[in-house]
């Protein structure tokens, strides 16, 4: 069977009944799917997540379950973070989310578990977090 152009197939599959309707509909579907993935990768391709530069930093938590605090540089575009020890942590961006009376909304991350987001542009903002082991170190992983 030669192929022939959508539009045409259109009016011949809807002459020849019912099965061929169903099959128009379905090519349809595919057709309609394939330009809604072309808008998200044209969407997703103009936020800006060039990164020019990973920072390292450690924030020492002494004390368990005390929310403690890190102001991201402007223009953040990646963050990663994880304890030295692997231990259990909690992080928000509103600040008395995390401390010893936690309250949701916030991220609970398990044992042995880093947490990371990229393609951001984040300005102004700041991170806090706690964990409910004593002496640990979180490390942060920052892409600007």
């Amino acid at each position: 069977m030669p192929l022939i152009d959508i539009s045409q197939a259109k009016s011949w599959m809807k002459r020849t009944g019912s099965w061929f309707s169903d099959v128009w509909a379905y090519l349809s579907n595919i057709q309609y799917l394939m330009e809604q993935q072309a808008q998200v990768q044209t969407l997703l391709s103009s936020i800006p997540a060039t990164i020019t530069r990973i920072r390292f930093y450690t924030v020492s938590m002494p004390i368990a379950n005390r929310q403690y605090s890190f102001v991201l540089p402007d223009h953040t575009k990646s963050i990663e973070m994880d304890t030295t020890s692997g231990a259990a942590f909690r992080i928000s961006f509103d600040p008395g989310r995390v401390g010893p009376i936690a309250r949701r909304p916030y991220r609970s991350v398990p044992v042995n578990t880093s947490w990371d987001r990229d393609k951001l542009d984040l300005t102004g903002n700041t991170l806090h977090f706690a964990c409910g082991t004593a002496g640990v170190t979180m490390e942060l992983a920052i892409g600007t």
